[in-house]
């Protein structure tokens, strides 16, 4: 834990780190085992799904920015969430989960304006026009060059209940264009 020390000697007033899977299990439980455990740790992928199972007490009030969280208050994340814990009542939807349901909507809506015999080229061209998109993460719309321009949220991890969750914290930007 050699790079814990830089930090503390460096001044700094917060750590961000990009980990996911196993690589963020071993960070954050040796970051609660440093000196620098006092320190806000904000990340990406840190505590998504099983990971923050993994991760546990360690992974206490790390904050995260993602494009999701399963509480965000839209009619689109209500049938999602519920549909999600219906089919698998021990789990949570992640942003992976939500990433995957988004793709196969669009490419429906893409296949079906496409016309009776859609080609690769002519449903590229029908997700350039599908506008305005409602999804689980919010309202969004795919930009010129077919990037997602969409709201970012603030996450920390907290008891929601009895289990730790990914709590929305407060909406960041949009970003994308």
């Amino acid at each position: 834990m050699p790079y814990f020390s830089q930090i503390k000697s460096s001044g700094a007033k917060a750590v961000y780190t990009f980990y996911a899977g196993k690589a963020a299990i071993d960070f954050v439980k040796q970051y609660k085992q440093s000196d620098v455990k006092d320190l806000p740790l904000y990340g990406a992928f840190i505590t998504e799904g099983s990971v923050l199972q993994a991760e546990g007490d360690a992974a206490k009030d790390v904050f995260t920015v993602c494009n999701y969280s399963p509480d965000l208050d839209n009619e689109e994340n209500r049938k999602f969430v519920a549909a999600w814990r219906q089919a698998y009542p021990d789990a949570t939807p992640t942003t992976y989960a939500m990433a995957s349901y988004d793709a196969a909507a669009v490419l429906d809506r893409a296949i079906g304006a496409a016309g009776a015999n859609p080609t690769p080229q002519s449903i590229n061209e029908q997700v350039g026009k599908l506008g305005q998109i409602s999804s689980p993460r919010g309202q969004w719309q795919f930009g010129k060059n077919h990037a997602p321009i969409q709201k970012w949220y603030l996450r920390q991890v907290r008891n929601d209940g009895r289990a730790l969750a990914n709590v929305l914290v407060q909406d960041l930007a949009t970003v994308g264009a």
